[in-house]
């Protein structure tokens, strides 16, 4: 099978088109021409240069492939401005799925994220993936639920076979640019900022590559899967980062309302050209939320288990201290 992969370069990227190759697909990677390419350097691959928001380069870059995974897309928290993220994402969706029907391509694997779906006040209380964002604050957040649902809404119209990935907190190896998944890792192993109240869903960046793969063969069309790892409580990461690193990792409980004063702080002082690893918008997504998911459709549907948490853990520790970013 012939793949067009978008974002083919960056962190989940890099690793879909090792999993294509592993498996005789030939890619075909859609990325910009200024892109950082090291991810995907000495591969037998085909590439392209073009813009997702740029319809006439996405248009002959799906001729004569037989399926689409749409991986690019600006990653980046605490965005000055909610169109730097926002507008590539809704409108990079509308020109692959219209490119996608152009070429007469069936299938498109969609990449969204659990922020389209969202997180809970309850810490037992597991989403799936039938749920939707209903408050997200954070543009990032809030251009995943858009463009997930514009992309469901183009798949209709279209006609495609459509499956929507939404991976959890997304770690590993080959993150040459630094994703903001990792980089919470290497904030709390050197204590830039402290755990806190609240949890989240990690997985190994091979699961995700490994699901999105698998999806151009397997999965509901019209169904959105989530790909995560173990449920856990950010004072339990912390704890278990201690034990990996053998070092302290503070633990800050402070109420909800504290925190986002806090953030409020960090917003002016953004505007004066200080930066801070937090923001209002993300301190109100994430602290005293718990993404805790329900990933057994996945599992079932993939016959697939993730690796353990503490594997990637492992693995991303080693990847920082490689690149040099932890000692």
């Amino acid at each position: 099978m012939k793949v067009l992969v978008t974002g083919a370069n960056g962190h989940i990227g890099s690793h879909v088109v090792r999993e294509l190759l592993a498996q005789n697909h030939q890619v075909r990677a859609f990325v910009r021409a200024t892109a950082d390419l090291q991810g995907i350097d000495g591969l037998n691959i085909e590439k392209v240069y073009g813009d997702v928001q740029q319809y006439d380069t996405l248009e002959p870059a799906a001729q004569g492939c037989d399926a689409v995974i749409h991986l690019a897309a600006v990653y980046k928290m605490n965005a000055k401005d909610l169109d730097e993220i926002v507008k590539p994402a809704v409108e990079g969706t509308q020109n692959i799925m219209k490119a996608a029907s152009k070429a007469g391509i069936k299938r498109v694997v969609y990449t969204s994220s659990i922020a389209s779906i969202g997180f809970s006040t309850d810490p037992n209380t597991l989403r799936t993936s039938n749920d939707w964002a209903e408050d997200p604050r954070d543009a990032y957040n809030y251009a995943k639920k858009v463009s997930d649902q514009e992309a469901q809404r183009l798949a209709k119209q279209y006609h495609i076979d459509l499956i929507t990935i939404c991976p959890a907190i997304v770690l590993g190896i080959l993150d040459y640019k630094l994703t903001p998944s990792n980089k919470i890792i290497m904030d709390f192993v050197k204590r830039a900022t402290p755990t806190f109240i609240g949890g989240n869903n990690f997985v190994n960046v091979k699961d995700v590559a490994k699901i999105h793969v698998a999806a151009l063969t397997q999965g509901k069309a019209g169904q959105r899967y989530i790909v995560g790892g173990e449920n856990i409580s950010f004072r339990k990461l912390g704890q278990t980062l201690s034990k990996l690193t053998n070092s302290f990792i503070p633990y800050m409980p402070l109420p909800r309302a504290m925190m986002l004063a806090s953030g409020q702080m960090a917003d002016a002082l953004q505007k004066i050209g200080i930066n801070l690893p937090f923001s209002h918008s993300v301190i109100y997504d994430t602290v005293a939320r718990y993404g805790y998911f329900d990933t057994s459709n996945t599992q079932a549907d993939f016959n697939w288990q993730p690796i353990p948490l503490e594997q990637t853990l492992k693995e991303c520790l080693g990847w920082l201290k490689e690149q040099k970013l932890l000692k």
